[in-house]
């Protein structure tokens, strides 16, 4: 069996400040294969890395106190997000630390040879957005995947990006597996499905009832399982053989080959 690739969350979101740079350099450093981003559009139409609509959570003053007012991105334009801080909450050693553009993860990725798995909030955006984002990636160069909600929007990427994987969360009817494959191309669909542990809890039920169908899934696709931690990825690696896991840092990836190394 080929070993297991490790994706890593929002870069290595455990030891660094999630969706920044730090955290995707991390991974790279760490032999991550893949990272999973997100990105959120600013007033001004720039993309940039943060998971939730508002900075909040993340951001802080320059001085490390919290954000007074929600700021929300696709209410201010990228300048100003220049004004806050979104390292120091982790820690004094990120202070400086600024949200990167989705350029630079680009760059990183095409640099390094990393996969990127772009989440599927991308499909929020408006067709004129998506298309933006679509020449943006095309000319980086680099390695994606793109996580969808719809065949539709499969067939999307696949006349937008024809080198990318298309992702899908948590499906496992085979009439719908097939005609992704057949829009996605062989080797080029992906299908992530969560076990029920930590990150992965707030997942709808039928997407934990698709590991019942593990083999039908990987007749199609490549089997990703998302998003666990050391407690039971021997479990889970030894039971369901997947291409890759995604993690939140917890698992390394020298970690992951010493563990693997005694399943098998």
């Amino acid at each position: 069996m080929s070993a297991v690739l490790l994706q890593a969350h929002r870069g290595v979101e455990t030891d660094y400040p999630e969706n920044t740079m730090p955290a995707y350099r991390a991974a790279v450093e760490q032999g991550y294969k893949i990272i999973e981003v997100d990105y959120r559009l600013t007033k001004d139409r720039i993309p940039v890395m943060c998971h939730n609509r508002t900075v909040n959570s993340r951001a802080r003053l320059k001085d490390g106190s919290l954000l007074p007012d929600t700021v929300t991105i696709a209410d201010v334009n990228y300048s100003d997000l220049l004004a806050y801080d979104f390292g120091i909450r982790k820690g004094e050693r990120f202070r400086g630390t600024g949200i990167p553009l989705f350029s630079d993860v680009l760059d990183l990725a095409r640099d390094s040879g990393v996969a990127l798995k772009i989440d599927n909030k991308h499909f929020e955006n408006s067709p004129e957005d998506r298309e933006s984002v679509y020449r943006l990636i095309k000319r980086s160069g680099a390695r994606v995947a793109v996580s969808c909600f719809t065949l539709c929007d499969a067939r999307e990427v696949r006349t937008a990006l024809p080198d990318a994987d298309i992702s899908f969360d948590g499906v496992s009817d085979e009439s719908f597996l097939s005609e992704a494959l057949e829009i996605a191309g062989p080797g080029r669909l992906q299908m992530w499905i969560p076990v029920q542990f930590g990150l992965a809890s707030w997942a709808p039920k039928e997407w934990f009832e698709a590991l019942e169908r593990t083999e039908t899934v990987k007749k199609y696709a490549k089997l990703g399982l998302w998003a666990i931690g050391p407690e039971v990825f021997p479990e889970a690696v030894k039971k369901y053989r997947p291409w890759a896991v995604e993690t939140d840092g917890r698992i390394k990836p020298s970690d992951a080959k010493a563990i693997e190394k005694k399943l098998y």
